[in-house]
């Protein structure tokens, strides 16, 4: 009798288990790497949206010199009110006036965006905000010069990754109240 070369049934099994084994440890180690480096991208994303929010407000703040509140009144940050400046459309806008003219804050289709009188655009940012969350709000300080903005960011292309909260006080020196 001739020897037949090849493996048997018990082999190709003990075979095909240690490959199942190890491809299984390569795709958690891809699968956890992939998840890992999505999120840090996510994390880069929130913080330069910050940056940009804070610097968008700082400049508006600072060359701000009336705010006009809507009927509502002064959304008071010690108390869980309705937020003040959320309009007709559910949009949240706040009209003030600079020294370039008339503009409005607002979050639109998650994005913040900064407008002139006519709607048109002047700044926005990426699509960021859960504006379900999201307020913007004058701080009810006696002189009502400081103006408190809160605002919930994510990462669109990454639902997964938790929303980041993004908090400032802001001084606007220059402000008086319209009624």
């Amino acid at each position: 009798m001739q020897k037949q070369k090849g493996f048997t049934l018990i082999e190709l099994m003990i075979g095909i288990s240690i490959l199942t084994i190890i491809l299984s440890i390569l795709f958690s180690v891809f699968s956890y790497s992939y998840a890992t480096s999505r999120n840090q991208l996510s994390k880069q994303f929130i913080e330069t949206q910050e940056k940009l929010i804070h610097q968008i407000l700082q400049e508006e703040f600072r060359n701000m010199t009336t705010i006009q509140l809507p009927a509502k009144g002064i959304k008071d940050i010690n108390k869980n009110d309705d937020d003040p400046f959320q309009d007709t459309t559910n949009q949240t806008t706040c009209q003030y006036s600079t020294s370039s003219g008339t503009h409005h804050m607002r979050e639109v289709n998650a994005c913040f965006m900064v407008t002139d009188a006519n709607g048109n655009e002047i700044r926005r940012t990426p699509e960021c905000i859960d504006i379900t969350r999201s307020t913007l709000f004058t701080a009810s300080f006696e002189d009502r010069r400081y103006i408190r903005v809160r605002m919930f960011l994510f990462d669109p292309d990454n639902p997964n990754y938790p929303a980041v909260e993004y908090q400032e006080t802001f001084f606007a020196p220059n402000v008086t109240r319209e009624p």
